[in-house]
């Protein structure tokens, strides 16, 4: 894959957006009885559908923010920090020189919005590299694995007891398949997640440790390679980051079917599996239905084939990335109207993995309690859906949140590449 250089300072978010909730039933009433004494008649409580176990949560919903500058309008529940200026080259750019400006807005801004940090612990700063004049798109030096042990340990132990209570989950470095972030062994990896896992741990216990994210189809050898070296076992979760750039999301799919296959080969296969970075980026490009649907497809298809995080790159990313979220002046384009949306659709549901027929017609199940729901798209091009009469679908929205009435004779569909959710009114 393409590496992203460091990234440029962008103009201030200018747009929010709110999202309001209706509450059917809500406020009271009282009235005077004749005797002159106030009576009330006590409200019935409300219907509330309790939450599967299984249900998609909040934290699935993750972003990569590059700026505390450009922070989201829209809810989500779960931040990785990467190309954020949070690396260890820039927390300590000189040895014993601590520079924690940037990360502390982080870290106060998701705890203001509820939103879980992921931190990527990575890179050697120059002082500290292994091989301090190696070439690397971010700095000299800097894909390379730290000359000294000891200041790797330093490094991780300062910032888990700065962030203690405060950061929850960390990951070790960032694609280290790729030469241009790593140029290191698999087994020194092996060596630098062992030690930041013990140190975490001693730490604070209840952290959450996440394997290196390997990219793509090139990251699966590496994988392998780096589980057979006993890597899975300084892990709580296994991330990857299952980019198919060109395809469309469906082919996540298939590359999460390999990526388990591989854990299972290892005794991993019970560990959450995280997406901890996708995007689209050149060549991809995309007509206005394709980018807002290859981000509401990506979400349904990888949920429902054992995906529990995932971090879409990038909220504010126009350099690198070609599927953008938001314009250059910081307002929000479509495709962070679709995240929005498909996040209201899936939240606190129980989806079925989604499958397709013959014709490329996808559909997946969203379900709270008895009340049943279903999304469907065509991966490529317009067809005509026949919905069953089952489902008795009676309203349809759409990814800019628009809801239309379904006739009751009406039993086909026109559906193209931005899904569409059928439920029934009122529900």
């Amino acid at each position: 894959m393409h590496c992203r250089n460091r990234k440029s300072s962008r103009i201030i978010l200018l747009l929010t957006t709110a999202f309001f909730v209706g509450c059917n039933g809500c406020g009271s009433s009282s009235g005077k009885a004749a005797s002159g004494t106030t009576t009330s008649t006590p409200a019935a409580p409300p219907t509330v559908t309790p939450v599967s176990a299984t249900a998609v949560t909040a934290q699935y919903f993750g972003m990569h923010v590059h700026n505390t500058n450009h922070w989201p309008a829209i809810q989500f529940g779960a931040m990785r920090l990467w190309d954020a200026g949070v690396t260890w080259p820039s927390l300590e750019p000189a040895k014993g020189q601590w520079n924690f400006g940037a990360l502390d807005k982080f870290v106060s801004l998701s705890e203001q919005s509820n939103v879980q940090v992921l931190m990527t612990l990575g890179f050697s700063p120059q002082w500290a590299s292994a091989r301090p004049n190696e070439a690397c798109p971010y700095g000299s030096g800097e894909a390379a694995e730290p000359q000294d042990i000891q200041d790797w340990r330093d490094f991780v132990q300062t910032v888990a007891i700065r962030y203690k209570g405060r950061i929850h989950e960390y990951d070790i470095w960032n694609e280290p398949s790729d030469p241009n972030f790593f140029t290191g062994t698999p087994a020194k990896m092996v060596e630098l997640a062992s030690e930041a896992y013990k140190i975490l741990k001693q730490v604070d216990p209840t952290v959450t440790v996440v394997t290196p994210g390997l990219p793509g189809d090139t990251g699966k050898t590496w994988l392998d390679t780096y589980l057979a070296l006993g890597g899975g076992n300084y892990a709580d979760v296994i991330g990857y980051h299952f980019y198919v750039n060109p395809d469309p999301p469906e082919s996540i799919t298939y590359m999460v079917s390999d990526v388990q296959a591989i854990l299972k080969k290892y005794g991993q296969s019970g560990k959450p599996l995280w997406n901890t970075e996708t995007g689209w980026h050149w060549p991809a490009a995309f007509t206005p239905d394709q980018e807002t649907g290859y981000v509401a497809r990506s979400y349904l298809v990888s949920w429902g084939v054992g995906v529990s995080r995932f971090y879409w790159y990038a909220w504010d990313d126009q350099d690198w990335a070609t599927l953008q979220m938001t314009n250059t002046d910081g307002s929000m384009r479509p495709p962070a109207q679709a995240f929005a949306v498909v996040r209201g659709w899936m939240l606190n549901s129980d989806i079925s993995p989604c499958s397709s027929d013959a014709n490329g017609i996808w559909t997946c199940s969203l379900s709270q309690g008895s009340v049943v729901s279903h999304v469907v798209w065509s991966q490529s091009g317009t067809a005509t859906f026949s919905i069953p009469a089952s489902w008795k679908a009676t309203v349809m929205t759409d990814l800019a949140g628009q809801r239309s009435s379904l006739a009751p004779s009406q039993t086909t569909l026109p559906v193209g590449p931005s899904p569409v959710l059928l439920g029934i009114s009122g529900s």
